[in-house]
Parts: C-alpha cells; sequence; structure tokens
C-alpha cells in the first residue's frame, strides 16, 4: 500500500473529497434499498398475520449473515481483491432481492435474507474503513456525520418509495435492487484508493474489545435501539391504529431527524467530545421514548414531532461511534477494528427486533418504546461508570492511546 492510501494527509484535498463524495453516494444508495426492504419484509409479513417475533426473526437474518460473515471478510478481500469482492457482495445481495417475490414464504424469505447479509459484509466493511481512513482527525466527526446523514437519508427515501410503489408486485423489490445497483456504480473509479486489507493486523476481534469496550458498547446499542425501532416501528403504528401510511411516516420523520441532527451533534463531538455527546443522547433518547408513551392513542402529529429528537439521538450513536473509533485506533488497526465494531452492531442488530417484538407482544405496541428506554438507560449509566472508574491504558498493542 502506498503512503497516499494510508496517510489522509498525504492525499489531495480535491481527491480525499472525490473519493469521500463517490463512498457516501454508495452508502447512501444502500440506505435505500435497506429502507424499501426492511419496512417491506415487515408489513408483508404482518399481512400475513406472524406476530411481531416471528416478523422480528425474519428481520433478523441480514445480521446474523453479517456476523457469519464479517471475521472471513478481510482474508476473502486479500486473496481476491477489493473491488472484485465488493461487487460480488453487490451482486449476490442484488439475486437475493429479487428472489423474493418468486420465493414468497417466510422460511424463504428468512434464507434469502441470511444470503444478502452475508453478502454485504464486504462493501459495509470497506466503505466504513475506507471512509474513516480518509478523514483527517480534525473533522472525523463531521465526516462521520456526513455518512450517516447520507445513509439515513437514504433511509428516509424508501419508506417514501415504499409509500408510493405499495407492497404487492415486483415493483418495491425492483427498486430496492436498483439502490444496490447504483451504489455499485462509482467503486471502480476509486479502486486505487482502497483501504489495504493485505496489512498484517496489530490486534485480533477480541483485542479490539478489550481496547476500547465504550466504542463497541456504543455500536451494540446502536444496533439494537436502530434496528428494533426501524423493523417494528410501522407495526406500532398499526397497532396503534395508524394506517400503514401513516405508520411508515413515523420511519420518515425518525429519520429526519437523523439527517437534521446528524452534522451538528457530529460538529459538537469535534468540539467537546465524543463520550458526552453520547451519554447526553442516550438520555434524551429516554425521555423521548417516555414522552411518546404518554401520548393519547390517535394523536398521530405529536408522534411524528417527537420522532424527530427521538431520531437525532439514536441516529446518531452509529456514526459517532465510528468517529470514536477513528480517534481511537490507529489506521493499521482500523480494518480489524472497524470489522469488530460492526460485529457488535450487528449482534445489537440480531437480538434488538426479536427482543423487541417480544416485548410488544407482552406489552402491547408500548413495550416497543419502553424497551428502548430501557435500553438506553443501561447504555448511559455504563458509560457514565466507565467515565468514573477508567483509568487510562496503554498497551503495547495498542500505542493509539488510552482505553475509550
Amino acid at each position: 500500500m502506498s503512503e497516499s492510501r494510508s496517510n489522509p494527509a498525504a492525499i489531495g484535498a480535491t481527491t480525499r473529497w472525490l473519493a469521500l463524495a463517490a463512498l457516501i453516494l454508495h452508502m447512501g444508495a444502500i440506505g435505500m434499498a435497506f429502507g424499501i426492504l426492511v419496512p417491506l419484509t415487515a408489513l408483508l409479513l404482518e399481512q400475513r398475520g406472524l406476530a411481531s417475533s416471528a416478523i422480528g426473526f425474519v428481520s433478523a437474518m441480514p445480521s446474523l449473515g453479517i456476523v457469519i460473515a464479517m471475521p472471513l471478510a478481510p482474508r476473502l478481500v486479500a486473496r481476491f481483491g477489493v473491488i472484485p469482492m465488493v461487487l460480488s457482495g453487490l451482486s449476490i445481495s442484488l439475486v437475493s432481492v429479487l428472489l423474493m417475490p418468486v420465493a414468497d414464504h417466510p422460511v424463504l424469505w428468512a434464507l434469502l435474507r441470511l444470503v444478502a447479509g452475508m453478502a454485504m459484509a464486504v462493501p459495509w466493511l470497506l466503505g466504513e474503513t475506507w471512509i474513516n481512513a480518509l478523514a483527517t482527525e480534525a473533522r472525523r466527526g463531521q465526516i462521520m456525520a456526513l455518512y450517516g446523514m447520507a445513509f439515513f437519508g437514504g433511509m428516509a427515501v424508501g419508506p417514501l418509495v415504499l409509500q408510493a410503489a405499495g407492497t404487492e408486485g415486483w415493483l418495491p423489490f425492483l427498486l430496492a435492487a436498483s439502490g444496490i445497483l447504483i451504489a455499485a456504480a462509482p467503486l471502480p473509479f476509486i479502486g486505487h484508493l482502497a483501504p489495504n486489507l493485505r496489512a498484517k493486523q496489530a490486534m485480533g476481534l477480541i483485542g479490539a474489545l478489550v481496547a476500547a469496550p465504550t466504542v463497541f458498547g456504543t455500536a451494540l446499542m446502536g444496533g439494537i435501539s436502530e434496528s428494533a425501532l426501524y423493523t417494528l416501528l410501522p407495526v406500532y403504528g398499526v397497532r396503534s391504529g395508524m394506517s400503514e401510511g401513516e405508520a411508515l411516516q413515523l420511519l420518515t420523520w425518525l429519520l429526519v431527524g437523523a439527517i437534521v441532527l446528524q452534522y451538528p451533534m457530529g460538529m459538537l463531538s469535534d468540539l467537546i467530545g465524543r463520550r458526552l455527546i453520547l451519554i447526553l443522547l442516550a438520555l434524551l433518547a429516554v425521555v423521548c421514548c417516555l414522552a411518546i408513551l404518554a401520548l393519547p392513542t390517535g394523536n398521530t402529529l405529536s408522534h411524528y414531532i417527537l420522532m424527530v429528537p427521538l431520531g437525532g439521538c439514536l441516529l446518531a450513536f452509529y456514526a459517532l461511534g465510528l468517529a470514536l473509533l477513528g480517534q481511537r485506533f490507529l489506521p493499521v488497526q482500523l480494518a480489524v477494528a472497524n470489522a469488530t465494531f460492526i460485529l457488535t452492531y450487528e449482534l445489537g442488530s440480531l437480538s434488538g427486533p426479536v427482543l423487541a417484538g417480544l416485548a410488544m407482544d407482552l406489552g402491547h405496541p408500548g413495550g416497543l418504546l419502553g424497551f428502548i428506554a430501557a435500553v438506553c438507560g443501561i447504555f448511559a449509566s455504563i458509560a457514565l461508570w466507565r467515565g468514573r472508574v477508567r483509568r487510562p491504558v496503554v498497551d503495547k498493542d495498542f500505542p493509539g492511546g488510552p482505553q475509550a
């Protein structure tokens, strides 16, 4: 790997920003595909009368696929190359999406979603590692916020596209497939700037977890809350008396909050510290969830209003966690650290819909928001406790700084 590909300061500003723009487009298009597929799957299964826990199980299959494939991803890239593996992963995902209308059965959908998740492991890993490697420390929070805005912007467009196209027939699946095609388009032009996953890594997955537990706690909490809300919020809306269109708009307003507030949160994290911002956001999310639970049934407008700050809080966790990751780990450690971050996030995504679905089955629709409030409260408590008791530790294998 050339020096320019490992050190962002050695890359020309124009080249760096063009590469970042291409990667942000790539991830935004993937976000649009997710934004269509996740609620589409949940709503179609809801129409078939499945329990919330069963819907959550099928929806969690992509996360399981990523958990299975992610430890293998660096080795596969080292053997076959970055761009071939990314395009292969996108191609397999594309085929899986197009097979869903043909294989119209919950069990087959679960298998197809599992395969799609495994295929997306490499594009996801490379996209985020790439962006973090190109970011400069002074603006890392802002750059990761721009990435988050693009990804969640794509996810916000997804429900609107689904609302316009409807949930029946091939059209919504074809529109999701178009997002995958758009994601592939810019990658061949920036392949020479890809992060070097052939380099010998200075640590393993467990070593990364030990080095920075708060970073990966952020990923776990973000995965649980985001996947639970994005999968089951439309179901919550329908069971609370909203129409299908009104329930889908809950997701849109949640993502509006994420898009509007993402960049201010990134700027604040660069100025006053990423750990403090994460704790404050978790506490504010608890307040928002409790306020929504206190609303009378049928108060749709108030639901929409409160979804904005809730989305701004919860959906900022992933980008801020990535910024904390880039701050904590050296460039040579980023590939394994980012893989560990995604694995931890996906473990949360895998369990989030299932646990939240059980909470809804036990506590009716409000069980979803009660579950999210509990997760956020636990995270804030643990992060505050670690902030009081942790000591700076510099390990010879992790010379990047103290534990996060």
